[in-house]
C-alpha cells in the first residue's frame, strides 16, 4: 500500500485542521502558507506584558470542534472560563446582562416593556426553525434568507429592538450594520448565544494553530500561483519568498483560502461557487487595542452598541475580562472594532487618529482611565470576515449542492457558513474526511 499525499494551500484554521487530520490518517502532507505565520486571522501580538488577540478573539462552549482539537492536542487544561457579563450601550449608559441567566434581560432598562414583549416574537421565529439552526450549516435554512435583519425588524418587531439589540449584536459578530446583513445571520447569532458560556485559552489564541502546525511539513512565505488537475493527481505551482518558482505534485489538494484567493488559484472553482462569486464581499477588520494601567470595576466581556450610539465604533471587547492573563496585573485592555460602513473613510487613516477615536470613547465610558493609557496597537485586516448579505446563505446552499465529495481537489474556508474559528475547523475537517474516504485506498 503506497502512502497517499496532499498539498494544503492556506495556513489558517481550515487548512491546519485539514492537514492535521490527513497526517493523522497516515498521509504525506505539505502545507503552504503565503505569510510567514500560521493561524490566518487567528493572530496574537505580545508587547509590554500585554497579550493581544488581534484577529478572532472569543470562543465559547459551543465551539465543539475547537474543543475536540484542544483535547486531542493536550490543551484542554488551558481552557478557562471568561466573564459571562455582556454590556449593551444605550444612550451612553452600559446595561450589563448576565448571559448565564437570560431572564435578567427582562428586568434591564435597556429596552422598554413594549420592546421586551416585541422580542418574544423573534424568539418564537427562532424556535420555529426546523430543524433547529446549526451554526455549522446556517445555509440549511436558506429559504429564510429573504431580507436584511433591519427589514425583518421593521416588519416583525420595532425600531427600538433593532437599535438596542439586533444592530449591536450583529455589528459584534460581523463588523457590519444589520441593514447590510441577512436576517438569517440574526437567527444564527441567537444560535451562537443559546446556552453557551464564554471561555478562552490561556496564553493567547495562537496556541491552538501553533499546536496544529507542530510536526507538519510547512512551507511558509510560499504562495500558490496556480492549481490544476493532472492524470491521477494535482499540480501546484508555487512561489517562494525569494521569488523562485517550483512545482509540487500530489494525489490530492485542499484549497483552504478565502474565496477570492481560491478563484485566482483555481479558476474552475468559479463554476462550483456560482453566483456567490459575484455577491460575496469581505468586511475589513480595523481593530485598535488600548491598554491602561488601571482596571475598571465593570465585568462585561463585551460592550455592544448600535450605529445610533456610535457611527465609527461597532464593538469593544474587554480582554482583561476574557482572561486576566492578557494583561499585566491590575491593568486593562480594550479591543475597539470599527464598523465596516465607515471603513472607506477610516481604514487607511493614521494610527494616531484611530487610537484617539478609540481611547476617547473608552475613556468616556470609564472616566477613571483618563491619563492611564500605556499601550496602543492598530491592526488592519483587508479581508477579515465574509459579509452575510441577504441572499448569501441561499447561494452557499446552492454551492454546497454542487460539491463533488469524491473530487481530489476540495475547498475549505470561511465562506461555508457563519464566520468563526469553530466553523473553519469544521469545514477543514470535512475536506480531509472526504479525501480520506474517497482517496485513502492503496493504488
Amino acid at each position: 500500500m503506497s502512502t497517499r499525499s496532499a498539498v494544503v494551500v492556506g495556513g489558517g484554521f481550515a487548512g491546519l485542521t485539514s492537514a492535521y487530520y490527513l497526517r493523522r490518517a497516515g498521509w504525506q502532507v505539505r502545507l503552504i502558507e503565503a505569510s510567514g505565520l500560521v493561524g490566518g486571522r487567528v493572530a496574537t501580538v505580545r508587547r509590554q506584558g500585554y497579550t493581544m488577540d488581534t484577529g478572532a478573539t472569543q470562543i465559547s462552549t459551543g465551539y465543539t470542534e475547537y474543543l475536540a482539537l484542544c483535547a486531542e492536542l493536550g490543551l484542554s487544561q488551558e481552557i478557562v472560563a471568561s466573564s459571562q457579563a455582556i454590556g449593551f450601550i444605550r444612550h451612553g449608559r452600559i446595561h450589563v446582562i448576565d448571559a448565564r441567566r437570560p431572564i435578567t434581560a427582562g428586568f434591564t432598562p435597556l429596552l422598554s416593556w413594549s420592546a421586551k414583549l416585541s422580542t418574544l416574537k423573534t424568539l418564537k421565529d427562532y424556535r420555529s426553525l426546523r430543524p433547529s439552526i446549526d451554526v455549522r450549516d446556517v445555509s440549511a435554512h436558506y429559504a429564510k434568507d429573504t431580507m436584511s435583519a433591519k427589514t425583518y425588524a421593521e416588519k416583525r418587531l420595532n425600531r427600538e429592538v433593532y437599535d438596542a439589540l439586533i444592530d449591536p449584536l450583529l455589528r459584534a459578530y460581523v463588523m457590519n450594520r444589520a441593514s447590510n446583513v441577512s436576517v438569517l445571520e440574526w437567527f444564527s447569532t441567537l444560535g451562537n448565544l443559546a446556552g453557551r458560556n464564554m471561555i478562552s485559552i490561556n496564553g493567547g489564541n495562537d496556541r491552538l494553530p501553533l499546536a496544529l502546525a507542530n510536526g507538519l511539513d510547512l512551507r511558509l512565505s510560499t504562495s500558490a500561483q496556480s492549481v490544476r488537475k493532472i492524470d491521477r493527481g494535482v499540480e501546484i505551482v508555487i512561489r517562494t519568498a525569494s521569488g523562485a518558482q517550483d512545482v509540487l505534485t500530489a494525489d490530492t489538494c485542499v484549497l483552504a483560502t478565502r474565496l477570492p484567493e481560491a478563484l485566482a488559484i483555481y479558476p474552475p472553482a468559479r463554476e462550483l461557487a456560482g453566483s456567490l462569486t459575484q455577491t460575496l464581499t469581505y468586511n475589513r477588520g480595523l481593530c485598535i487595542d488600548v491598554g491602561y494601567r488601571l482596571r475598571p470595576r465593570n465585568l462585561a466581556i463585551g460592550l455592544l452598541l448600535g450605529a445610533v450610539e456610535h457611527q465609527q465604533i461597532g464593538l469593544i471587547w474587554a480582554q482583561h475580562n476574557k482572561n486576566p492573563d492578557r494583561v499585566p496585573a491590575g491593568h486593562s485592555l480594550f479591543t475597539v472594532y470599527f464598523d465596516e460602513a465607515i471603513n472607506d473613510q477610516y481604514f487607511n487613516a493614521g494610527d494616531e487618529s484611530l487610537v484617539d477615536i478609540a481611547s476617547t470613547y473608552v475613556e468616556r465610558l470609564f472616566p477613571e482611565l483618563g491619563g492611564q493609557r500605556d499601550l496602543s496597537h492598530v491592526t488592519r485586516w483587508p479581508l477579515a470576515i465574509p459579509n452575510p448579505a441577504p441572499g448569501y446563505y441561499r447561494q452557499i446552499h446552492e454551492m454546497k449542492a454542487r460539491i463533488d465529495p469524491a473530487d481530489r481537489l476540495q475547498l475549505a474556508g470561511d465562506y461555508f457558513t457563519c464566520v468563526g474559528q469553530n466553523s473553519a475547523i469544521y469545514y477543514g475537517k470535512q475536506s480531509a474526511e472526504r479525501l480520506i474516504r474517497h482517496h485513502g485506498q492503496s493504488r
